[in-house]
């Protein structure tokens, strides 16, 4: 599975109209997602930002900014939840057994 996953990476490198920068691979549980989202909020302010997760995290070099990131665990999620989400402008950044990860742009500290 690991292997298919990292296949998947290098294919979706080759192949992206994006020019991926830099692929980090992170433990990240529910236990931790503080710890996980200050992470990510401080290297976006480097320059990085997230372009998609799974196994691994891919980060596109960009101008930094300010992008909040919320880390979010529900057994079942439901097309209502995401679609309130989507509406208040959060985009799913991606999801690992049942966390998802969801960004925004922002000018608060607010998740």
């Amino acid at each position: 599975m690991i292997q298919r996953e990292l296949l998947r990476i290098i294919h979706l490198i080759k192949h992206a109209e994006r020019v991926v920068t830099m692929i980090k691979f992170r433990w990240w549980g529910s236990w931790s997602s503080d710890k996980f989202r200050n992470y990510l909020e401080e290297i976006t302010a480097k320059g990085y930002v997230m372009g998609s997760i799974g196994f691994g995290m891919n980060f596109d070099q960009k101008e930094p900014e300010k992008i909040r990131y919320c880390v979010d665990y529900i057994n079942h999620y439901t097309e209502e939840y995401e679609l309130l989400l989507e509406d208040d402008g959060w985009v799913c950044k991606g999801s690992s057994s049942g966390r998802r990860v969801w960004a925004k742009k922002s000018k608060i500290n607010v998740c």
